[in-house]
């Protein structure tokens, strides 16, 4: 029987070969378990036994990450790197390795340094000869297997885009999640959502008719428990960003939510908030989260009871904020003058100092 890199088992030896099977799908909804019972079949008739096969399976696109972000190719490296027995990768197909053709010539090489044998079985193909060397027919095989992966997956995408163009044109959902607010019917039409198009109503609302604040809208909404996992400050965003979409008066894909003189108010209402100068500061501290305590190396928080910057823990350095803040400030519009201001009015300042 062959040694090393022909992907067989040598009785009599040392250490005995082992065999890894690699299987991936590119999304959740697809399964594994065919794919690798297929690869698995051809693995034991090859002399493998079930100690000698480590099994990885993935799920994630081999056209979206690159090949530092594959978890499936980054446990392949790893078990290949760590263990020397390893002399075998067996695939159901080539694109299981990756669609894209820089990825998988970068894996080939990978390999074929370290002898490691691939076997492909749809269609089927060996990547060594039995010298452990890449023949000039595995290559052109190679090549042509790695530019139909690459193809089909670029086909692929124009066929999903044509798609989802075709059915945005018929006001029809195109991929991704609904607007907040909407869910789809079966002929993936839009339809109001029972529960959030009222909290859509109810936030409009709230923010025009009752001029509650986004903030007070955010905490009763968060008591109330309708956002249970989602953070306050997210939320306020999403409320923000909610105010702002026009989709909920309604268009040709949309149906309506709000009336158009609804949402107009809730504009003004937010342009005039965001013209508005802040009332007051309650942040006096300028060096807050910015200077560190030289033993513990934690940062120091403004305590605004002794004014004083004090290690976060609260025994260790404490200085006084009005001889610290002066200095930085101080050295702060130096740097601005020096670097920032305009040169001229840099010199102009100058000579009048």
């Amino acid at each position: 029987m062959l040694l090393g890199y022909m992907g067989t088992k040598t009785k009599g030896l040392f250490m005995e070969n082992k065999a890894i099977i690699l299987s991936r799908v590119s999304s959740n909804h697809q399964t594994l378990e065919q794919q690798t019972e297929t690869v698995l079949k051809e693995v034991k008739k090859d002399g493998y036994t079930d100690d000698n096969i480590i099994i990885i399976e993935d799920k994630e696109s081999a056209i979206k990450l690159s090949e530092e972000e594959r978890n499936g190719l980054n446990k392949m490296k790893e078990y290949i790197n760590n263990d020397p027995s390893i002399n075998v990768v067996y695939l159901y197909e080539l694109s299981r390795l990756s669609r894209r053709q820089t990825m998988l010539f970068n894996i080939r090489d990978y390999l074929i340094e370290r002898k490691i044998q691939l076997i492909c079985l749809q269609p089927y193909m060996k990547l060594l000869d039995e010298d452990g060397k890449m023949s000039t027919t595995a290559a052109i095989i190679f090549a042509l297997y790695s530019t139909l992966s690459e193809t089909e997956m670029t086909v692929k995408k124009e066929r999903m885009l044509r798609g989802r163009r075709y059915n945005r044109a018929l006001g029809k959902h195109s991929g991704g999640r609904p607007p907040f607010g909407y869910t789809t019917d079966k002929d993936k039409f839009y339809i109001l959502h029972p529960q959030n198009a009222e909290i859509i109503k109810r936030i409009f609302s709230e923010y025009v008719n009752d001029r509650k604040s986004m903030w007070v809208i955010t905490k009763e909404l968060k008591e109330e428990g309708l956002f249970p996992k989602t953070s306050p400050h997210s939320l306020f965003h999403c409320i923000d960003y909610w105010l702002s979409r026009e989709i909920y008066i309604g268009n040709e894909m949309y149906p309506q939510i709000i009336s158009k003189t609804m949402f107009e108010k809730a504009q003004k209402e937010r342009n005039a908030h965001k013209r508005c100068p802040k009332k007051s500061h309650k942040n006096i501290f300028l060096l807050k989260g910015l200077v560190f305590d030289e033993n513990s190396g934690l940062p120091m928080f403004g305590e605004r009871g002794v004014e004083s910057y004090s290690e976060t823990k609260g025994y260790g350095c404490c200085i006084k904020r009005l001889y610290l803040d002066p200095i930085v400030w101080d050295f702060a519009k130096m740097m601005y003058q020096k670097y920032i201001m305009n040169k001229s009015l840099y010199r102009l300042n100058s000579k009048r100092s």
